[in-house]
């Protein structure tokens, strides 16, 4: 790396860190964050004992093994989330500038994103190690020739990281094909990808044989044969889900279908390659978690403006600036949580319909973020009401 490489990398840390640390002041603080939600309890524990096997969630042992070796552990466990997110957007602004030679552009996608769940749903549910596959994935773009081995580190710390590595390598087909121009390359890559394959499997037969209940691949697949393959999609509002997901970045996926109808036959490979961006929305046949899901593409938002004419910097600064004035929410399956402090106030009023300043939900429910369940748990009073 030559000075200038480094002063850039200098450069994207204090925009990463700026931006980080103000997401989660906004989110986190502002928020309330410690309160018990899905698997935060899970990851918690796994930092405090990342070999239990008291939990469904070992194979993603990675983070909670850096927290029990780092100390951020147990209660402190939250720090690696605002880590996470200010390494996070560090790389992307890096990768960005490297892609795109332009800082004002490569600024303005990394603010695009502080907005969207992908980084406020770290923010406001810590300890989900999501975030770290992300910064995984951006590095093994970064590292051509070696990104087998952030693949091996993004699959240690979620599964569904495999979904990534048609896009990584399509990526690399693409910009850094010297990769594979020679027998020497082709060997570098098939043999790293067979010991990562090698060493996982090795791993989950490990985690697999110390008994306890975990994720495993017959557990995903039986989700699929027993109850069918659109029976999770069916009970999710899946494009609700990808709207919370992208927000005003939705402009971005109606151009695209606009470049695909258009130039998919003279652009094959870059079309190929920016479908396989959304292949981890694939993941919502075995999965309810709609807006994390789709938030797992995040990559598409920060490709496609390549292939957008000059003037791309406008379009970008105007959903960087709606993203961050409009509310943002996370859809489950059937639920809905407020990602964000205006979000929290405006469904708050909306939801709860005044009840609040009727003494109806509490404060201590507006202020721990519960306010979603507290105002569902308000409208189903209500009905039974109204049916007695």
């Amino acid at each position: 790396m030559d000075m200038s490489e480094k002063a850039e990398l200098a450069r994207s840390l204090i925009i990463g860190l700026a931006l980080g640390v103000s997401s989660f002041l906004l989110s986190n603080f502002l928020q309330a964050s410690n309160y018990n939600f899905g698997f935060t309890e899970e990851f918690i524990k796994m930092s405090l004992h990342p070999f239990t096997t008291e939990t469904a969630l070992r194979y993603r042992i990675l983070i909670p093994l850096i927290g029990y070796l780092t100390g951020l552990k147990g209660h402190y466990y939250f720090i690696l989330s605002l880590i996470g997110v200010i390494v996070f957007l560090t790389v992307v602004n890096y990768w960005a500038y490297r892609f795109y030679n332009n800082r004002i552009t490569a600024a303005l996608i990394t603010s695009l994103l502080v907005g969207l769940p992908t980084v406020l749903f770290t923010n406001v549910f810590y300890g989900w190690s999501d975030i770290y596959c992300y910064i995984f994935l951006m590095l093994a773009l970064l590292s051509p020739r070696y990104s087998f081995i952030y693949i091996f580190l993004g699959i240690l710390t979620h599964e569904f990281f495999l979904t990534y590595i048609p896009f990584i390598y399509l990526y690399h087909y693409r910009f850094n094909r010297d990769i594979f121009a020679d027998r020497a390359g082709l060997m570098r890559q098939a043999c790293g990808l067979f010991i990562v394959f090698a060493s996982y499997g090795i791993i989950r037969f490990f985690i697999a044989s110390s008994g306890g209940s975990a994720y495993t691949l017959d557990f995903y697949a039986r989700i699929i044969l027993e109850q069918g393959i659109f029976y999770k999609i069916e009970r999710q509002p899946v494009l609700f889900g990808f709207l919370t997901a992208y927000e005003a970045a939705l402009v971005l996926f109606i151009l695209f279908l606009n470049f695909l109808v258009r130039n998919y036959k003279k652009h094959f490979l870059d079309s190929a390659m920016l479908i396989s961006a959304l292949l981890p929305a694939l993941v919502l046949f075995i999965s309810h978690d709609t807006t994390r899901v789709w938030s797992n593409t995040f990559i598409f938002i920060l490709l496609f403006p390549a292939y957008l004419p000059a003037t791309r910097n406008f379009l970008l600064l105007i959903i960087a600036v709606v993203n961050l004035l409009i509310p943002s929410f996370y859809l489950g399956g059937d639920w809905m949580a407020p990602l964000d402090r205006q979000a929290k106030l405006i469904y708050a009023r909306i939801a709860a319909a005044g009840d609040f300043n009727n003494g109806r939900i509490s404060f201590q429910e507006l202020n721990d973020g519960r306010i979603v369940k507290a105002a569902l748990s308000l409208i189903k009073k209500r009905q039974v009401a109204d049916q007695n």
